[in-house]
């Protein structure tokens, strides 16, 4: 089993992230894709595997309520019917989805 977090809105390190990515403005383009998030909070190698549940890389519930959208997974047609499956899930209406 696996989580890909494809986005992520900064709210702590962004003058670090910006140095990360070499990204001199402070906009939704600095982790708005898997590509830029991981590049932004420097995720390497070494970091494939861990447990997002562990106290290197976490995620955390702030209590801020949200609506939850689910669809189709993007850019995994190799999967088949599978590929139709509604399993990407992301807050609804905001800035920092990565686009279809």
């Amino acid at each position: 089993d696996a989580v890909l977090i494809r986005a992520v809105e900064p709210l702590n390190g962004i003058d670090d992230m910006r140095v990360n990515r070499n990204h001199p403005r402070r906009d939704i383009a600095l982790t708005n894709g898997p590509g830029k998030l991981s590049m932004a909070m420097d995720f390497q190698l070494h970091h494939k595997g861990i447990d997002v549940c562990g106290n290197e890389i976490w995620l955390e519930d702030d209590g801020y309520q949200v609506e939850i959208s689910s669809g189709p997974r993007v850019n995994v047609e190799y999967a088949g019917k599978d590929a139709l499956l509604p399993w990407r899930y992301w807050i609804s209406e905001h800035p920092y989805v990565s686009k279809t």
